[in-house]
């Protein structure tokens, strides 16, 4: 039984019709087609709207429990997550959550409900660009969810610093709240590097998107360590890699930066959780070289496209000002009533 997003701030004040109909054809999700997101806690929703226990605060205010990263959740919070675990249990089937907003309280998570536990990531670059091209439509949510995280856990010191660092007072000032997008990647990469880089020296198994894209064998390796582990039966095989052509606002420059400030992390990640967070960072760096690459010959075709489409245009009009064009206009309307006679 797949629980989406348990700690989604959505379900504090959720709606029986919203539950029944906000599903991936509601924004722009790039997701698969599937039933409604939230159908799973329908029988859980109070009657004046909201999931037993839920609260908003479980977004981002409680990102990080207030002991660190090893601390142990709230009482609400793991009197949630125990009551959709007993949904489950009572409907005969296996719990999964699918936790975007966990990779701060792995470990509390873990203490409270056990389980087996996957931190499955995309690459960061990847990660990045679907945050700019969200942004480039419209829907700021996740630059404002960025630095929500940041300024709502300032007990943790790394996301002080870049809160300090990165951030403006108020979230309806300039990128989502940052001084431009380029603080904003800057942000994103620091703080996603080393919250994967803790999240994976507390999961059972780290899982790559790209990894499983690229090879078929290691594919079906992850599938059967999660059935040997669950007694889930799972296929990945359709896994896509998806990349936005959104301009990133980023440098080598920029991850250069990044990577200093977490290697300056000393207080708050351990050697190896410091090195797994520079491995992140470094992937990235060609893909980021590729990808400026790409847009920009992408850039140069289309400006020739439009150089060429300006000279047609050009010589077009010439041709219609010509006293030939002029003089053959009774041919071509005769032409043209004989094609549509023909047509009927």
């Amino acid at each position: 039984m797949a629980f989406y997003e348990p700690f989604n701030e959505m379900l504090a004040t959720i709606s029986r019709d919203v539950a029944e109909e906000f599903s991936t054809d509601s924004w722009m999700s790039h997701h698969p087609s599937s039933i409604p997101y939230f159908r799973e806690y329908m029988p859980l929703l109070k009657d004046e709207g909201g999931v037993v226990f839920a609260s908003s605060s479980f977004a981002f205010a409680r990102f990080v429990p207030q002991q660190g990263f090893s601390g142990p959740l709230t009482h609400q919070e793991q009197d949630y997550l125990a009551s959709l675990v007993g949904l489950a249990n009572d409907c005969g089937r296996v719990p999964v959550f699918g936790c975007c907003r966990s990779l701060g309280r792995i470990n509390g998570i873990k203490r409270s409900i056990g389980g087996f536990h996957i931190c499955l990531y995309r690459g960061l670059l990847d990660e990045w660009a679907s945050y700019v091209s969200q942004y480039d439509s419209g829907n700021h949510y996740f630059i404002r969810a960025l630095r929500a995280i940041l300024v709502n856990n300032l007990h943790v010191k790394f996301f002080a610093d870049l809160a300090d660092r990165f951030t403006l007072p108020d979230a309806d000032d300039g990128y989502g709240g940052f001084e431009d997008i380029r603080a904003a990647g800057k942000a994103f990469f620091a703080l996603h590097a080393s919250l994967y880089a803790r999240a994976m020296g507390a999961a059972d198994i780290t899982i790559s998107v790209s990894a499983l894209r690229l090879d078929a064998s290691h594919r079906k390796h992850i599938e059967d360590i999660i059935e040997r582990a669950t007694g889930i039966t799972i296929d990945l095989s359709d896994v896509q890699r998806e990349i936005s052509t959104a301009i990133l606002g980023l440098s080598l420059v920029d991850l250069v930066e990044v990577r200093e400030l977490v290697e300056g992390s000393t207080a708050e990640l351990s050697l190896d959780e410091r090195h797994r967070a520079v491995c992140l960072i470094d992937e990235s760096a060609p893909l980021l070289v590729t990808y400026v690459a790409a847009r920009r010959d992408l850039e140069d075709r289309f400006l020739e496209l439009q150089a060429e489409r300006a000279t047609a245009a050009a010589e077009l009009r010439a041709m219609q000002n010509s006293r030939l064009w002029r003089a053959t206009a009774p041919v071509r309307a005769i032409l043209n009533v004989m094609k549509r006679e023909s047509k009927g």
